[in-house]
């Protein structure tokens, strides 16, 4: 009984705040690899520089009184999709036509195809000028190539 208590009274002295060791541990959410091997069955193994994608990461604030967990490994994730898929409709990406500056495809191809999609989906929220204004910044992949 007295290892217990002098176990308790250790662990309260370390006076851990959980919410500053998850806002330490949320840095490595930011995070990625230099380079890694890829885990795509196609090119299993091959050594793959993540640096070169240059993306951003949306990280959302996380609240610890939510009790869900923001890195959930895959396995998991794999025979829980519906209750962890759940547990993400707090922590969506919120964004206006406006926030949007480039809708970017691989061809020139593409972009018919694109535009039918932007004007056929229910944008039932946005404006008429607001739909033209997305398909007006569509640009592919190879004209960037070519003029810049």
């Amino acid at each position: 009984m007295a290892n217990l208590i002098d176990s308790i009274n250790k662990i309260s002295e370390l006076k851990i705040d959980l919410q500053n060791l998850f806002n330490l541990a949320s840095v490595t959410w930011h995070m990625k690899l230099y380079e890694d091997r890829i885990n795509n069955p196609d090119k299993l193994g091959e050594l793959y520089r993540n640096a070169d994608e240059r993306e951003w990461r949306f990280v959302p604030k996380w609240d610890i009184k939510k009790k869900f967990i923001p890195t959930i490994p895959r396995s998991e994730y794999e025979l829980n999709k519906s209750k962890f898929d759940c547990g993400l409709k707090d922590y969506r990406l919120v964004f206006q036509p406006n926030d949007i500056h480039y809708l970017i495809v691989n061809t020139e191809d593409e972009i018919s195809e694109f535009i039918e999609i932007i004007k056929n989906e229910k944008l039932i929220n946005y404006s008429t000028d607001d739909v033209e204004r997305l398909m007006s910044r569509i640009l592919s992949c190879d004209r960037i190539i070519s003029d810049f």
